[in-house]
């Protein structure tokens, strides 16, 4: 009987054979149709005394003078805020606003007890009439010569102590009004009627709404482009924009981060910001001459710099370290290379700076 399974083997291994040959056939064509193929087009890699010149592909750029901005990230806050407290001990006698509500600078919010208060304004206007009176006797016996000079400046002293005692009676009379400092808003009201406070008190806290402040922390490198007085654009995470003025630039470092407190006082015209949002600063520094790249141009040189590559007169490798001045529609805008320069554009990863290049644009 004929052996059918060695029949099969050997179809098997003849098979695999040729589907081999086939591939390495293929193979081999396509190697060899690739060099034709850059023999014949200038555009692709070429070999220059045995060594291969590989080709870029670059862009012709001129610097344009854009903005220099340094963005910075930060927090708003109140930029007044004060907790109303009472100059004087007493107990509450009426609450005059609500939680929330808006008031101006020397409206009463909350009131004291009169009684006691009034009692010592009465006590003190007495006493001051008796010392009015004892000083004008004092006075016609020194003229008449009847009493001393020295009695009549006791009673003179006395006339004055009596005078400082009422007016700081009418004084606490007055606080026993707890007002409002400035104009804003008032938070949540911390005492009730009835209650006993003292000068240490937090009756409520007032903000004021009408403007704050977006603190952000500058890295040293960068602190010397940040001048008190420069404009500032703010945009809090919700989107709301608004332009400020930088009110303050901090002489001291924060010996944790090396950064510096920078303060940026905006309006709240439409009273859209709040306290402790999350916010974008971008603080203008000048106008620089910059190049926009597509951010794939970028690359490193061996010591890890970021830059750029380009190509010189005679296409010699370039590389320059820029600075990534802020992002664009099209990539990005960087400083660092000349005016005019052929930045590579393509084929970046495959030269060094030094290397020759053919530009297959």
């Amino acid at each position: 009987m004929p052996d059918f399974n060695k029949k099969k083997v050997q179809i098997k291994t003849v098979s695999s054979r040729s589907l081999a040959v086939g591939i390495f056939a293929i193979i081999f064509l396509w190697i060899l149709s690739g060099i034709f193929s850059d023999s014949d087009n200038g555009k692709n890699n070429q070999i220059n005394n045995g060594k291969i010149v590989p080709s870029v592909v670059t862009k012709n750029s001129v610097a344009k003078n854009i903005e220099d901005e340094l963005v910075l990230y930060g927090i708003t806050q109140n930029a007044r805020k004060v907790d109303v407290m009472p100059r004087i001990a007493g107990r509450v006698s009426d609450i005059i606003v609500n939680d929330g509500e808006e008031v101006k600078s020397g409206e009463v919010i909350v009131k004291l007890e009169l009684d006691e208060k009034q009692a010592l304004v009465n006590e003190a206007k007495s006493f001051l009439e008796q010392r009015k009176l004892e000083y004008k006797v004092a006075k016609t016996l020194s003229k008449s010569g009847h009493q001393s000079e020295t009695k009549l400046m006791a009673a003179q002293a006395a006339l004055r102590s009596a005078e400082r005692q009422l007016m700081q009676a009418n004084l606490n009379l007055s606080y026993t009004d707890i007002s409002a400092p400035f104009d804003g808003v008032v938070q949540k009201i911390n005492v009730e009627q009835g209650d006993v406070v003292d000068a240490k008190t937090v009756i409520t806290t007032i903000i004021d709404d009408s403007y704050f402040v977006a603190v952000c922390q500058v890295p040293e490198k960068r602190i010397s482009d940040v001048k008190a007085g420069g404009t500032a654009h703010i945009m809090t995470i919700g989107g709301v924009k608004a332009e400020g003025v930088v009110r303050y630039v901090s002489d001291v470092s924060d010996p944790a981060t090396r950064t510096y407190r920078v303060e940026v006082e905006i309006p709240n015209f439409d009273y859209k910001i709040a306290d402790g949002m999350t916010t974008e600063i971008t603080i203008p520094i000048g106008m620089v001459a910059a190049h926009l790249i597509p951010s794939s141009a970028l690359s490193l040189d061996e010591s890890g710099n970021i830059g750029i590559k380009t190509l010189d007169e005679e296409n010699n490798v370039l590389f320059y370290k820029v600075k990534i001045i802020k992002e664009a529609k099209g990539g990005l805008w960087v400083t660092g290379p000349p005016d005019n320069a052929k930045i590579i554009t393509t084929g970046q990863a495959f030269v060094r700076e030094g290397d020759k290049a053919i530009v297959a644009n």
